[in-house]
């Protein structure tokens, strides 16, 4: 299944429950393995090694 920008969301979203609930049925588990796209997952460590800092500045001045 190819999932881009144009697919319809509520498709994709009944296609990922169902896929999750066989999982839940047959008792399964599911493990994350790695995000594809470099520039994301760049993106996601920045965010996660700094959520600290970047709280405390919200809090700040928000």
């Amino acid at each position: 299944m190819k999932i881009n920008k144009g697919t319809d969301k509520k498709w994709v979203k009944n296609c990922v429950l169902k896929i999750l609930e066989k999982i839940k049925i047959n008792n399964d588990s599911l493990s994350f393995y790695k995000i594809e796209n470099e520039q994301f997952s760049k993106n996601l460590k920045l965010i996660d090694s700094n959520l600290p800092y970047i709280l405390s500045q919200v809090l700040l001045y928000h």
